[in-house]
């Protein structure tokens, strides 16, 4: 007798390939010359106002200008 494959294995053998990946991507981008720019600008700053810079930053993401205040025991 002979014997029967499994629908697993045959489903697996006859599956779709993915399509060929595009590995041809251009030189420049427009997000690429934006990145150029702004690295252009920020390297003119002074150390002062890449700090205020960043404090602003961090402010938009984490809100408030205060440390956090630390929980008590317990809580």
């Amino acid at each position: 007798m002979a014997e029967r494959k499994s629908p697993k294995a045959s489903a697996r053998k006859g599956g779709r390939r993915s399509p060929a990946r595009n590995f041809e991507y251009p030189d420049q981008t427009r997000g690429s010359r934006l990145a150029a720019q702004l690295r252009e600008e920020t390297n003119a700053l002074s150390v002062k106002q890449r700090s205020e810079l960043f404090q602003r930053g961090m402010q938009m993401i984490y809100g408030g200008v205060a440390p956090k205040e630390k929980s008590g025991p317990g809580h």
